[in-house]
């Protein structure tokens, strides 16, 4: 049950990090800070790492034990002191991977929206040209107005 117990506290600690981080990368890409967001993932680059090793000693524990996860490993156990102890880091550590879960989701959306916009600038500033949206009946492909377009090797 120790063994249980130091897992969880190690990935709770870990991830209650990680969420921080992400925070702080969610506040960076909010404010376009593109160099101060590549810090942030640099920073969390580590603990991800040391979350792995944690995530692969959990998973041997639990072939060792014969367990599927470890709310199962701990509803075996007999009532105690521990038992209450690691039900309660498994809450919090669920609690924790769900805020992450949400907030990386937020992120992924900004970060889509950030690309879309560089995509935007680049075109304005190439001035390429997009195909016409519908084209005539029939199954004809639209065709580009001419031009310079983005990517070709005409340009």
């Amino acid at each position: 049950m120790k063994e249980i117990i130091e897992i969880l506290r190690q990935q709770l600690i870990l991830c209650g990090r990680i969420l921080e981080i992400s925070q702080k990368q969610q506040q960076n890409l909010v404010k376009h800070a593109a160099a101060a967001s590549g810090a942030a993932a640099a920073e969390m680059e580590p603990l991800l790492v040391s979350l792995q090793k944690s995530e692969a000693a959990k998973i041997q524990l639990l072939r060792t034990l014969g367990i599927r996860d470890l709310s199962e490993a701990i509803a075996k156990q007999p009532t105690s002191r521990e038992k209450e102890m690691a039900l309660h880091l498994l809450e919090k550590l669920q609690q924790v991977m769900k805020g992450l879960k949400k907030l990386n989701g937020r992120n992924q959306e900004l970060l889509k929206r950030n690309m879309q916009y560089i995509d935007f600038n680049i075109n304005v500033i190439t001035q390429a040209t997009a195909g016409t949206t519908y084209g005539a009946s029939g199954g004809q492909p639209a065709q580009p107005d001419g031009g310079m377009k983005m990517f070709d090797t005409n340009i």
